[in-house]
């Protein structure tokens, strides 16, 4: 197995870790109630790809499963090991973390349930890694097991209104004083590799006047559904069902498109 890169490269949160779940607190999160669901029809234990700050992770070992997580980023898992080190043990017991790299990971067992949540898969922009990837599924998965990959729905060619400057949210933070804006910085759209290439970056106030400034670099693939539907096909697997939201409306009439497949 490779060593996990450790070059500079986007989607790494190096920098704004610390802010990744103050920044998905918008988020309904009825993804995670989604993954509930499909534990329940599967059992565990559970792999989950880039596995970030733990947002799904720690509900599935809530709910009892066994969980097998792994990230590229060791900012990212930082924040995650952090919050194990608070919960009571019978829940942190259940998660298996270690750094690894989406596009070539070996967990030395297999699994009944894989998850790639929240768009997760789409930081990987190039064939060969989306391919090992993919591969890194199948020799993961049990026979008649299920593997899910979430990512964003978008209407047509991404056009200029992606690129450019704008501020997603301002936020107080009451226990520290702290005001927080987060903007995005649209780069570039790569249309022939279908890459949006952008910045985040978060602007703190800090209550004695003081100010500071992080960013990050930030790299997404987009596809449209025969894409994936045809990526996966060539990958060898099936799908199972496609659905367009968590509440498993259909593929055309929400804003994501998740594939479960085997």
């Amino acid at each position: 197995m490779k060593s996990p890169r450790s070059h500079q490269q986007p989607n790494l949160f190096r920098q704004t870790s610390r802010f990744y779940d103050l920044d998905l607190a918008w988020y309904p999160h009825q993804d995670v109630e989604f993954y509930l669901q499909l534990a329940a029809e599967t059992g565990g234990p559970i792999l989950e790809l880039a596995c970030g700050t733990g947002r799904v992770t720690i509900p599935l070992a809530r709910a009892g499963y066994e969980v097998y997580g792994f990230d590229l980023s060791r900012e990212m898992l930082g924040v995650l090991q952090s919050k194990l080190n608070r919960l009571p043990m019978e829940i942190s017991r259940r998660i298996h973390l270690h750094r690894d790299d989406m596009a070539d990971f070996d967990v030395r067992r297999r699994f009944p349930l894989i998850i790639v949540p929240f768009r997760s898969f789409q930081a990987l922009t190039d064939e060969e890694r989306i391919a090992g990837a993919l591969a890194g599924i199948r020799r993961h998965l049990t026979p008649g097991g299920t593997a899910v990959i979430d990512l964003f729905a978008v209407n047509g060619e991404p056009d200029a209104s992606w690129v450019g400057e704008q501020v997603d949210w301002v936020r107080r933070i009451p226990e520290t004083g702290e005001v927080i804006t987060r903007m995005r910085t649209g780069l570039a759209v790569d249309h022939d590799e279908q890459i949006i290439h952008s910045q985040v970056s978060f602007h703190v106030e800090h209550a004695d006047g003081t100010r500071e400034s992080v960013r990050d670099p930030f790299a997404l693939k987009y596809y449209f559904p025969y894409q994936m539907q045809v990526r996966l096909a060539a990958s060898g697997f099936s799908i199972l069902d496609e659905y367009g939201y968590y509440d498993r409306r259909s593929l055309e009439a929400g804003p994501e498109m998740i594939f479960l497949f085997q």
